[in-house]
């Protein structure tokens, strides 16, 4: 069994990064860019 050293190496951290990123682009990117409830 792999023993975590640091919280970057739990797989649920690194998917929520990634996911993080992606909502962050579409915020950037779409029509939620004016919606300012989703970025306060």
């Amino acid at each position: 069994m792999a023993t975590i050293e640091t919280f970057e190496q739990i797989i649920s951290w690194q998917e929520a990064r990634l996911l993080n990123e992606k909502i962050g682009k579409l915020i950037d990117d779409a029509t939620f860019k004016t919606s300012f409830r989703l970025i306060k």
